[in-house]
């Protein structure tokens, strides 16, 4: 690769560190969730038409994603690159300085908002690259299209249809240009000190799938006094939930399936001395064997719609949306490798790795090869203070780590061209 183009590009995302981070810190005091971030996609979208874009396209995905394409002054693939915008129904603990205080509605009921998870830092990382490549476009061969996406979290419980990536997807954002590559990374906070900025990377399907569940538990609503002469719903789904964890215990070989399944909402009822008619669950069936998922699914269907009729009622399982296991293409990881490696910290900040967490991006391979990689962001050896895990209330992010990242997605960006035009000759 261009050693004195590597030098160029790297003095540039010196230059662009810390605003970079004030970039990170803005959005993390003013999170938004899914399908929701009329701000930050703004904020983005007038970004990319002052560093000069040759096509800026918003309202994607159904809501808020937007679209930036750079053309290069030579020919060449179209590379994606993509960041994620949204955040998440949480109340921050972190005590930082710049810390949300926002609410925003979701599915009716108004709740706190956090940056919980990083994306805060996806889109300041992507927001630099836009603006390096956009000013070196004689570093790019062919096009490279800055994808920024709503709701990788998911959509709210009132929002119609696929979300995230799923909706760009179908909506056919990927036409034209059609990308032939798709370079994605996430920070990771893994509670381990002093690892700033390690890449950790997999090859082939090294990720959970995941099915979102909803269950509706209908009964027969009644006085509290009078339970009998009721059917509760709030009992019957108390008993769904507790029997639901006999199917990653008792139905799969965990030495070759690590399955999980866990209800993140329970909610039904509206005062306390009325038996409602309705109550509602809803959550997500994890799994690492694609070829169990249909079997796991109706394990869960018999169980939820056993136990209802079993004690009067009824009950219903809605699949919502299915989202499949990441799949590193393995000769993209082979061609790019140097790459990511080289913007490491040290040798041994590039970590291989057997399995990585979820993440939408993988309805990508439906277009394109995809390499996606974490970047880690925990605190520092000598940092007292502790961060928690992603979607957690004090959960931190080590800005050091993205400088790893910003170096990382420039290179990738500008050497798959001259990689794919090598392998092909």
């Amino acid at each position: 690769m261009n050693g004195e183009l590597h030098a160029r590009l790297d003095a540039a995302a010196a230059e662009i560190l810390d605003r970079m981070i004030a970039w990170r810190r803005d959005f993390h005091q003013h999170p938004e969730l899914g399908n929701q971030e009329h701000r930050t996609a703004g904020i983005v979208a007038e970004h990319l038409r002052a560093i000069g874009c040759d096509e800026v396209r918003t309202g994607l995905g159904g809501s808020t994603g937007v679209v930036g394409i750079i053309r290069g002054d030579r020919p060449g693939p179209c590379v994606a690159l993509r960041a994620d915008m949204d955040a998440l129904p949480v109340r921050e603990a972190t005590g930082l300085p710049f810390a949300s205080t926002a609410t925003q509605d979701w599915g009716g009921e108004t709740v706190p908002v956090m940056h919980a998870c990083g994306h805060d830092a996806h889109t300041a990382v992507q927001m630099a690259v836009a603006e390096i490549l956009a000013a070196n476009r004689d570093a790019i061969s062919g096009s490279v299209m800055l994808l920024f996406q709503p709701a990788e979290e998911g959509a709210a419980p009132d929002w119609q249809g696929e979300s995230g990536a799923a909706r760009l997807v179908a909506d056919g954002v990927f036409g034209d240009p059609r990308p032939d590559a798709f370079f994605i990374f996430h920070v990771l906070q893994d509670e381990t000190k002093g690892r700033a900025g390690e890449i950790r990377y997999h090859e082939g399907d090294g990720t959970y799938g995941m099915s979102l569940l909803r269950i509706r538990v209908k009964g027969r609503g009644g006085h509290g006094a009078f339970p009998w002469k009721a059917v509760d719903p709030l009992l019957i789904g108390a008993h769904i939930l507790t029997a639901l964890q006999s199917v990653p215990a008792k139905n799969v070989d965990v030495n070759e399936n690590a399955v999980t399944l866990s209800i993140g909402m329970f909610r039904g009822g509206s005062k306390f001395n009325v038996i409602p008619t309705e109550a509602e669950m809803e959550g997500a069936l994890r799994l690492t064997d694609e070829s169990t998922r249909a079997a796991l699914e109706a394990r869960v269907e018999a169980i939820a719609k056993g136990i209802a009729a079993a004690h009067g009622g009824s009950a219903e399982v809605d699949w919502y949306s299915r989202v499949p296991i990441i799949h590193n293409d393995p000769a993209l990881v082979a061609t790019m490798l140097p790459s990511i490696a080289a913007a490491a910290p040290s040798p041994d900040h590039l970590v291989k790795v057997e399995s990585c967490f979820l993440d939408d991006v993988s309805h990508f391979t439906q277009v394109a090869p995809v390499l996606f990689f974490t970047v880690g962001v925990g605190l520092d050896a000598e940092d007292p203070a502790r961060s928690g895990f992603h979607h957690e209330p004090d959960f931190m992010v080590n800005e050091a780590g993205l400088a790893t990242a910003l170096k990382a997605m420039l290179r990738l960006a500008v050497d798959y061209g001259p990689a794919r035009l090598s392998n092909a000759g």
